[in-house]
């Protein structure tokens, strides 16, 4: 018998803390310091999520999640 199972973990924004808090190491346009929710996906339908632990930072240009520690001028704006 073979079983197809497709899923996994995602991240996405569940509260901006401050607009434009820093720049994305990516791509260097405005991010936000965010708090997160983790979802878990089966066969991409949403199937539980929970609260992420740390705030990150989200780029508004290509969505990258990274700690703010990694931001050019994190430390001016926290």
């Amino acid at each position: 018998m073979f079983f197809f199972f497709a899923g996994g973990v995602t991240q996405e924004v569940r509260q901006v803390l401050k607009q434009e808090a820093g720049r994305c190491v990516n791509c260097r346009s405005p991010a936000d310091l965010v708090n997160t929710n983790k979802v878990l996906k089966l066969f991409f339908v949403p199937v539980w999520r929970w609260p992420g632990k740390d705030q990150l930072m989200h780029c508004n240009n290509c969505g990258l999640f990274y700690p703010p520690s990694l931001s050019p001028n994190s430390a001016e704006n926290l």
